[in-house]
């Protein structure tokens, strides 16, 4: 059954304006607090449409959401509106997300100091989820909410979080953005590391405004062809080495490889250029990129 509209409602102190979205069992809507005139976006889940496993996984969400809340560049959650059919769930309301920042307004690209700014905020918001044990799962574009700058960095949607610090393979996550690990059935992963490897592809689509291929699997023409060729990356894109150092470090195959989000922030900060050609500075002159030595 479709989900009522509950534009022009109120739910609690909030009146619903109209819809931002809706599938088949949830709709999220843009609002107004009427006590304090604040904007946000309420997230409406029809409880009785859910199976018992499914109502587990929204529950979970809101629980790993609820632990992060209060983090550096995540979305805050304010709070939650329960009943016998509907849960209501209040967020700040934020202007875009970084897949149509991307590919929509292509505000990233060739903007060294937006590009290294955006991406120090999300490093921030997911080492703070870390910290208190959360671990996203799911990071991709669609799910880093922004500003219509790019900037206001804000992470969201924890449906895939989980505080397990090693997990069992189940495919779990966006398979653009997933780590190669995350695609083996019963073998053991963190899920730390998973998101490190989500971050490196982040990363590439914030510089080039491409995804490098569709699956972290052999089968993968692109990703054979990047297991084959270390620089593979630095062939096919436009990056600087630098950047093609960096990416190596943090898509290494290998999860036990891979950088740590502080290391990766190390290089960033360092880092002048993520292109390959020289781009002019502020005062309009060129600068060479420092070269950035990477060490396990």
């Amino acid at each position: 059954m479709p989900l009522p509209n509950f534009s022009c409602q109120y739910v609690g102190r909030y009146y619903l304006t109209f819809a931002l979205s809706s599938g088949a069992t949830s709709s999220v809507y843009g609002a107004v607090d009427q006590e304090h005139s604040g904007k946000y976006a309420i997230k409406c889940i029809s409880k009785s449409e859910l199976s018992p496993k499914q109502l587990l996984l929204r529950t979970s969400e809101v629980f790993h959401h609820q632990i992060v809340t209060g983090c550096p560049h995540v979305l805050p959650l304010q709070e939650i509106i329960d009943n016998d059919l509907y849960m209501f769930i209040v967020f700040d309301l934020c202007g875009g997300d970084l897949f149509q920042a991307i590919w929509g307004s292509r505000l990233y690209m060739r903007n060294n100091p937006l590009i290294k700014e955006t991406f120090l905020d999300i490093l921030d918001g997911v080492y703070a989820c870390h910290a208190r044990g959360v671990f996203h799962r799911d990071l991709k574009p669609e799910n880093i909410l922004c500003g219509e700058s790019g900037t206001d960095i804000q992470i969201a949607d924890f449906g895939l979080a989980t505080r397990k610090r090693i997990c069992r393979g189940s495919r779990c996550g966006t398979p653009d953005y997933m780590s190669p690990e995350q695609w083996a059935k019963n073998i053991v992963y963190y899920p730390s590391l998973a998101d490190v490897w989500s971050l490196g592809i982040i990363l590439l689509n914030l510089v080039t405004g491409r995804r490098p291929w569709k699956f972290a699997r052999a089968s993968d023409i692109q990703f054979r062809a990047f297991l084959d060729d270390e620089n593979y990356l630095y062939n096919t894109f436009p990056i600087s080495r630098e950047l093609n150092m960096l990416l190596k470090w943090v898509l290494c195959p290998n999860p036990m490889g891979r950088l740590q989000i502080l290391q990766i922030r190390e290089a960033i900060l360092k880092m002048d250029t993520f292109y390959r050609i020289p781009w002019p500075s502020g005062n309009g002159t060129l600068r060479r990129p420092r070269r950035v030595t990477l060490t396990q």
